[in-house]
């Protein structure tokens, strides 16, 4: 698990701190610690929020697909990812989750 759980709490404390200040980066990271603690709930929310202070945010629109995905809500991760992938082609772990996403190497 590494140090997600101390960053979490430093990540916690920081949000509190900036409380009434819109910091999507903030929430982003707090996203990427559920992301890879498994909590993929709360990840989609943080990445929400962050998207919702900057709607054109990469990295909030690939947390949100990725966290979706992650919940089996592929109908819902799939235009995010495109929407993605418009904005950074090269990104090959990406096209990777898209392609498992779609069945492609899912095992049935």
């Amino acid at each position: 698990m590494g140090k997600y759980p101390e960053a979490l709490e430093a990540l916690n404390r920081a949000i509190s701190l900036a409380a009434g200040v819109e910091n999507a980066e903030l929430y982003l990271d707090r996203a990427r610690c559920y992301l890879n603690l498994g909590k993929f709930e709360k990840a989609l929310e943080d990445a929400q929020r962050a998207l919702d202070m900057e709607p054109d945010h990469s990295g909030a629109i690939r947390i949100l697909a990725i966290s979706l995905i992650e919940m089996e809500r592929y109908e819902e991760a799939i235009p995010l990812l495109d929407r993605y992938l418009q904005k950074h082609p090269e990104d090959w772990s990406a096209w990777r989750i898209k392609l498992g996403s779609l069945g492609v190497d899912r095992k049935k």
